[in-house]
């Protein structure tokens, strides 16, 4: 059995790769807009750097059990476009 919750990707220009996917009728989310060691109730909040840096990349894309092979496809080729440009 499958559980689709989250397809997360790890972007460098995340923020223009998001708009560009909106532009061609994709939505994204940023399920995770800052990392854990930067939430005010640990005790102990450390400047990690390396968690804040991914947490600057981290992309979820669509994703369920009623996306198709061609939806699948299409959010790929768009990616790779992205990527080439």
């Amino acid at each position: 059995t499958y559980a689709f919750h989250q397809f997360v990707i790890r972007a460098t220009k995340r923020d223009n790769l998001v708009k560009y996917l909106i532009k061609n009728g994709i939505d994204t989310m940023i399920h995770y807009p800052y990392m854990l060691n930067e939430v005010k109730f640990f005790p102990n909040g450390k400047n990690l750097k390396n968690s804040t840096k991914l947490g600057e990349k981290i992309l979820s894309l669509p994703i369920s059990e009623e996306h198709t092979q061609k939806e699948i496809n299409y959010v790929s080729k768009k990616i790779i476009q992205f990527y080439q440009k």
